[in-house]
């Protein structure tokens, strides 16, 4: 299969284009720059998804049998302060790509690539389902609740086949800005006598951890077997507190490892619980893989040796 990777220099992105060009499709993959890519045999795209021009050029060139949509502007917290842009790239980029797609190639797979922030708080301390209340918590949240409403609706309107994909909190070697990354950092720090204690946040909320590897391969299922107009969370299903993390980052540890509460570190924004059901998946035939003491020891290996 000719797939197309928007933002495939991303932390998602790096992964899905060497497991589907590994899978034996033709892969190609855009960039907003020309920095050098290691990634042997996939075709690389420069270009921006705001720039009409530029998506044209993408679709020509790649002619796809798929498109995996991940270029986004994908940090809350940035959306606070540059609400404008976020919505530009959030949403005006994703309708680019569509409009482009339904000129260039109708019959292509779009593959909406959405975010589990698009649901509102749940009420109950139970797994987020695909039909549980939508709503948002950021900028961010509302730009990508809106791109992925905008993109199944201009499916339905022009039969286009578009997919959406939530998800949630995907964790996995490179990494950064994420809790467990920034946990093993501050792990790693201490082993190498650089710091004394790591400091952390509100301990107390849960969410749901996926390693990469198995998101990856639940982004494969979802191109070959999700069905058109329908939306799917890519989810562990597993709740796990940010306390069990950390304490499971520690007992990986070499070195004692001291904490320190930082107040800055806690968000009002956080929500108490955010799993995610990943059962509509898992009807697909993915199932989870990765334990998640093995993701925490890849992450922890890979700030020893980055």
């Amino acid at each position: 299969m000719k797939c197309l990777v928007t933002g495939g220099a991303g932390f998602i992105g790096r992964h899905l284009v060497r497991y589907l060009r590994d899978r034996g499709n033709e892969v190609w993959a855009t960039s907003r720059n020309t920095l050098a890519r290691d990634t042997d045999g996939v075709h690389w795209l420069v270009g921006d998804v705001t720039s009409r021009d530029d998506v044209a050029g993408w679709l020509s060139k790649s002619s796809p049998e798929a498109i995996v949509h991940l270029a986004a502007q994908s940090l809350p917290g940035v959306s606070w302060e540059s609400l404008a842009p976020t919505f530009e790239i959030n949403i005006n980029g994703t309708m680019n790509l569509l409009a482009g797609l339904h000129e260039s190639n109708p019959d292509a797979r779009f593959i909406m690539v959405s975010s589990s922030s698009v649901y509102a708080p749940p009420q109950q301390q139970t797994l987020i389902r695909e039909d549980s209340p939508l709503g948002g918590s950021s900028p961010y949240a509302w730009s990508k609740l809106a791109a992925e409403q905008v993109a199944l609706l201009y499916g339905r309107q022009t039969k286009m086949d578009v997919v959406s994909v939530r998800p949630f909190f995907i964790i996995g070697p490179g990494k950064t800005g994420d809790v467990s990354s920034d946990f093993a950092r501050r792990i790693v720090s201490v082993e190498r006598g650089e710091s004394t204690s790591v400091t952390v946040g509100n301990l107390k909320i849960t969410r749901d951890f996926l390693d990469i590897e198995d998101a990856v391969r639940a982004f494969e299922v979802i191109i070959e077997h999700g069905q058109s107009g329908s939306c799917y969370n890519v989810a562990s299903g597993e709740p796990i507190t940010i306390r069990t993390l950390f304490n499971t980052l520690k007992s990986l540890s070499t070195k004692t490892i001291v904490e320190q509460v930082d107040p800055s570190l806690m968000r009002p924004i956080d929500e108490p619980m955010k799993v995610g059901d990943p059962s509509r998946l898992r009807g697909l035939g993915w199932a989870r893989e990765v334990p998640l003491l093995e993701s925490l020891r890849r992450i922890l290996a890979y700030w020893r040796n980055p």
